[in-house]
């Protein structure tokens, strides 16, 4: 059973906000086992049905009340994982949603030029937040595209403006011989931060995968994900191969009884010809 996280990169005066929906779903090898990559971190797949520009000018109260609507959706629950970029005027925006209350795990992500990723806690609050290098969080779309682990439905609206801010941007070296990310002069990148912070944040261990069997979110006290709501994830997953195996290898059997190829191997003609 997949879960959800949503990405929502606020604008200002000039850029619109954006929002981006993602499921994400556990990677299993052949024996049904949930993947890890070279680092023993779980490895996801990832599909976007859902992306909207705001429109420019739209304000945030507004855009937080549309976000509640949004979160409230059954078919989003219970509570989906929101990243919001709190960089600038975005951090007195995430206490706007903080104070609605609304039913979603809320997650500041405050985007840096560093190549150090922070975590601490949010105005003192109960609530954990990020600061972020936009190197590391573009570089999760492009992991994740490269890998094939992304997948944009064709008719989302914006895929196409993606594609292109994707397009759009370069990396610059720095005199210290950092990589940043950055759009070209005039283009715009919201969307792409819109879909690289749920991306991003779905990598991280404290971030864990959905049991929907306890219908809650758990990890154990190393800050894995449960390993019983993967192993239990990876049993459905086994159990759908394996029907869909033994659908197939009905479906052979069938073929290898059918009357045609009987006639066959009696060196008479398929179906009596």
């Amino acid at each position: 059973m997949p879960d959800f996280l949503i990405g929502l990169d606020l604008g200002q005066a000039s850029d619109p906000t954006a929002l981006s929906v993602v499921k994400r779903s556990l990677v299993v090898d052949a024996g049904g086992l949930p993947v890890r990559d070279h680092r023993d971190q779980t490895v996801y797949r990832f599909v976007c049905p859902h992306m909207k520009r705001f429109t420019l000018g739209t304000s945030y109260p507004d855009v937080v009340k549309a976000v509640a609507r949004l979160v409230s959706d059954p078919r989003l629950q219970p509570e989906p994982w929101l990243a919001i970029d709190a960089t600038g005027v975005g951090r007195a925006v995430v206490d706007l949603f903080l104070n609605e209350r609304m039913p979603a795990q809320i997650v500041p992500i405050t985007i840096t030029a560093g190549d150090t990723v922070k975590r601490e806690r949010w105005n003192r609050s109960a609530h954990h937040a990020y600061w972020v290098p936009k190197v590391e969080l573009v570089s999760a779309v492009q992991a994740a595209l490269q890998s094939r682990r992304l997948k944009i439905v064709p008719s989302v609206p914006e895929a196409a403006a993606l594609k292109k801010e994707l397009m759009d941007f370069r990396v610059t070296v720095t005199q210290a011989a950092h990589e940043s990310f950055g759009a070209l002069q005039g283009a715009h990148d919201d969307l792409v931060l819109s879909i690289a912070m749920p991306l991003w944040l779905a990598a991280r261990r404290e971030i864990a995968f959905r049991d929907a069997a306890r219908d809650q979110f758990t990890a154990n006290a190393g800050g894995e994900p449960d390993q019983d709501a993967l192993a239990r994830e990876a049993e459905r997953e086994r159990r759908a191969l394996a029907k869909a195996d033994a659908i197939a290898q009905a479906n052979s059997e069938r073929d290898w009884h059918s009357v045609d190829n009987e006639a066959f191997w009696d060196g008479r003609s398929p179906s009596g010809g």
